[in-house]
């Protein structure tokens, strides 16, 4: 049922052109996506812990430089506040050789192939 409300509400938006879309963000729509992602994930943090004021604790054991530490860790987060409904706090241990020197955010929002004239 909730499919075929979005589906509707969607055929109203694609109706009337990419008018409503421009109102709200600004710019013209030049390409629709996909919006079905089906993906199949394990979400398996290092080490999540409960401490005795109730506090959620995620910790991240790091031994190399990851390119998108950020969203993985923020994967993490979300995941964790969705199956014990609350915030956790999230630390991450260097056990490699090697300095961290890993961006603590997301990657840039405009991608290689983005980034395109």
């Amino acid at each position: 049922m909730a499919q075929n409300c979005g589906a509707s509400r969607k055929s109203l938006f694609l109706r009337e052109g990419d008018g409503t879309i421009r109102r709200l963000f600004g710019g013209r729509v030049t390409e629709h996506l996909v919006t079905e992602q089906p993906q199949v994930s394990n979400h398996r943090a290092n080490m999540v812990v409960r401490n005795e004021t109730g506090e959620l604790n995620h910790v991240d054991f790091q031994s190399s430089n990851e390119a998108n530490f950020g969203l993985r860790i923020a994967e993490y987060y979300i995941h964790l506040v969705g199956v014990h409904r609350q915030h956790n706090i999230q630390a991450v241990l260097c056990l490699g050789r090697d300095h961290l020197r890993m961006d603590p955010g997301f990657p840039p929002l405009l991608w290689p192939s983005a980034s395109k004239s």
